[in-house]
């Protein structure tokens, strides 16, 4: 995905309220994604640490918990998968809402995803986590996980939960986010949708 994660790292640094760190884990990709990335750390020049971390391919779980063990003076972990954008006051509503809650162990925003080969567009609204912790749990029992773009984990449950469990080549976040919504209160963070998009290879010939 060498054009997506530049688009994906566009929107961390336009961020309202910048993260205390980026850290981006190319889990051994075959393209120029890694090279992407370094050109742009060189070329935008975040004003907040930004590292690029290469690894032997081993999967997404193994990549997000690489990405929280390098932040390891972050209290809120926010991930970003490399073809979705952030909208620009997510961090800054992420941090308001678990100032305010310090009980809460994770949150959730509306996202709105796109498909290229479909030309479909499907909002999806998830308001309904802010009823509490029992909630959440059945939640995501019915309907499936919010989504790992547009959830923030405190680090404290993310540890005290076991992290992403390498285990499970996929659904490793609907297993995480249920051992997470099992330790406390999870929110919701309303305002404007994050944006995930998929089968980009349709527009840009390489994703």
């Amino acid at each position: 995905r060498p054009r997506a994660i530049g688009e994906a790292l566009d929107s961390v640094l336009a961020q309202t309220r910048p993260p205390g760190k980026l850290v981006v884990v190319d889990d051994g990709s075959t393209d120029d994604t890694a090279q992407r990335v370094e050109e742009w750390i060189a070329a935008r020049r975040p004003p907040f640490p930004s590292v690029l971390v290469r690894q032997p391919n081993q999967g997404a779980a193994v990549a997000r918990n690489r990405g929280a063990a390098e932040a390891p003076d972050c209290s809120l972990l926010a991930f970003l998968d490399s073809d979705d954008l952030w909208p620009p006051d997510y961090l800054q509503r992420v941090e308001a809402a678990m100032a305010a809650a310090p009980d809460a162990v994770a949150a959730c925003a509306d996202r709105v995803n796109h498909d290229y080969a479909t030309g479909e567009t499907e909002p999806h609204h998830y308001d309904h986590y802010a009823r509490g912790r029992r909630n959440a749990t059945t939640l995501i029992f019915v309907e499936g996980p919010p989504g790992t773009s547009g959830t923030v984990f405190r680090r404290s449950a993310f540890e005290q939960a076991g992290a992403f469990d390498a285990r499970w080549p996929t659904g490793q976040d609907y297993d995480l986010m249920l051992r997470v919504s099992l330790l406390g209160r999870w929110l919701h963070l309303p305002g404007a949708p994050l944006t995930t998009r998929n089968h980009l290879e349709v527009i840009t010939g390489s994703g």
